[in-house]
């Protein structure tokens, strides 16, 4: 039997590794003469939600993006647009943090629970598995959770 901790490691290494592998091909270690990243940005081995942003700084990226519309790639036709309208804090403990965000669209039929490219002007293109969302109003919304370790020891 595995303990807590060591399956909320292996849980979260594995949906952050499936949500971030197209993230992991962009490097600017290539030799060439770009831009060091900022001291904040990603490092080369980080993992990463939204590409160039550390893991542990998402939930402080996305309350700067807050009520900003991002697009969600639907399919080759149809670009859905969402607005992220809630960065919400979950339970943080000495070794996990866990936290959500709500998006809101009114495209019709509701999505079904999936992982979807979404695009955003300042972030680019990148995944992200989304559930439904119950909430008042005529609106669909869909959550995004984030739970992970602060550090293994």
């Amino acid at each position: 039997m595995k303990t807590r901790r060591r399956f909320l490691f292996e849980s979260s290494t594995t949906w952050l590794a499936m949500t971030a592998a197209p993230v992991a091909l962009i490097s600017c270690d290539d030799g060439s003469d770009a831009t060091p990243p900022a001291a904040d940005a990603a490092q080369p081995g980080d993992m990463v939600l939204f590409p160039g942003v550390p893991l542990s700084s998402t939930r402080t990226r996305a309350l700067e993006l807050l009520n900003s519309r991002f697009n969600i790639l639907y399919d080759e036709t149809n670009l859905i647009e969402a607005e992220l309208v809630e960065v919400n804090s979950g339970l943080r403990t000495a070794e996990t943090e866990e936290f959500t965000f709500l998006f809101r669209t009114t495209w019709e039929p509701a999505l079904q629970e999936a992982m979807y490219d979404f695009e955003h002007p300042e972030l680019g293109r990148f995944p992200l598995y989304i559930a439904r969302a119950t909430r008042p109003g005529g609106a669909h919304h869909y959550a995004v959770t984030v739970n992970h370790l602060l550090s293994m020891q």
